[in-house]
């Protein structure tokens, strides 16, 4: 591998109180990557906004209601670190590896939103964004296998020991974009600027895909969600 598969990575993954974009945070993680392997973590756990954490959304990530208020800190502080790390990640021209990104991105953008705050522009626009499953079903698209988290990491030999855990999910999904480097010379041998620039156009084709099969497009933007006006928080 060369350039930018070589470099050091941050990884990000959040676990939330529900799936859409009013969801709030209850945990969030960063893993500081080089060729697949962890250098540094770093974890928070937040109060869900005061709101209740369904049943549902505990079972996954085990952290409860109770748990969250007790212990957790208030969510726009966590927000605001997290995006701080991610504004320094940019700085230092640092790739963000996040699977899934527009959730784990908007769901950050919307928490600082309730506080007045904003989300970097840059984080929606230059930054470098890697999206494993954006990237693998565009290096291998006429395969039909699954392209959750698990299921990738179960695919490219990556252990996977705590699905839904935040710094767990973080690390395997580092990992991952890592071996689909190392399978893909198309992937690696891409400069950082195309490969984003691309990853955009294969973001909205899979959308597209989706409905033409008979499901849900998903998020309306890539990497980050847009609020729908000014101010909107959701």
């Amino acid at each position: 591998m060369s350039g930018w598969a070589l470099a050091e990575w941050l990884c990000l993954d959040l676990e939330t109180n529900g799936l859409g974009e009013g969801a709030r945070l209850v945990s969030a993680a960063v893993v500081w990557m080089r060729l697949g392997r962890e250098i540094d973590t770093r974890t928070w756990l937040a109060d869900a906004g005061g709101e209740e954490i369904p049943r549902e959304a505990a079972e996954l990530h085990g952290i409860s209601t109770a748990r969250a208020h007790r212990f957790g800190r208030p969510a726009l502080r966590v927000a605001l670190e997290v995006a701080e790390v991610l504004a320094d990640a940019v700085a230092g021209g640092m790739p963000i590896v996040a699977f899934h990104a527009p959730f784990d991105l908007t769901i950050v953008d919307r928490e600082l939103g309730r506080g007045g705050q904003q989300l970097p522009s840059f984080i929606g626009g230059s930054a470098m964004v890697l999206d494993p499953p954006v990237i693998d079903r565009a290096a291998d698209p006429h395969h039909t296998r699954s392209r959750s988290l698990r299921s990738l990491a179960d695919w490219y030999l990556v252990r996977h020991e705590r699905p839904h855990e935040a710094l767990s999910d973080a690390s395997a999904a580092g990992q991952v974009m890592y071996q689909i480097a190392g399978a893909f010379p198309e992937v690696r041998d891409t400069d950082l600027v195309t490969l984003v620039g691309r990853q955009r156009r294969w973001a909205a084709e899979q959308a597209q895909a989706r409905v033409r099969g008979g499901g849900k497009a998903g998020p309306a933007g890539w990497p980050l969600i847009p609020r729908q006006q000014d101010g909107d928080a959701r």
